[in-house]
């Protein structure tokens, strides 16, 4: 098989059906990325901007990089789950339907 961009793009698809089909309370729940312990940490503490607080030293933001990496994880597998649900499901028939013409 030739690497191409057609081969990318089946690549790029298969990441997103993996994150998508990903089940929350079995997979997601023991590494802590469900959106039950996003809210927990988000209402825990005044922690409203997702992975960053004021510095007063300097005025700028300063990454708290465990709670940030765990957020964003998050609210990145939240919104492939549901956001790109019907966009993928176009992507995946497109797929199928080139695989069954070109053989």
């Amino acid at each position: 098989m030739a690497f191409s961009l057609f081969a990318i793009l089946e690549c790029v698809v298969l990441i997103f059906n993996a994150f998508a089909v990903l089940n929350p309370d079995r997979f997601l729940r023991k590494f802590g990325l469900t959106m039950d312990d996003f809210n927990k940490n988000t209402s825990a503490g005044g922690y409203q901007n997702p992975g960053y607080e004021m510095n007063q030293n300097y005025g700028n933001q300063a990454p708290q990089s465990a709670l940030a990496f765990k957020s964003q994880a998050t609210l990145f597998l939240y919104a492939c789950r549901n956001y790109g649900k019907w966009p993928l499901i176009g992507v995946n028939l497109f797929i199928i339907a080139i695989e069954l013409l070109m053989g």
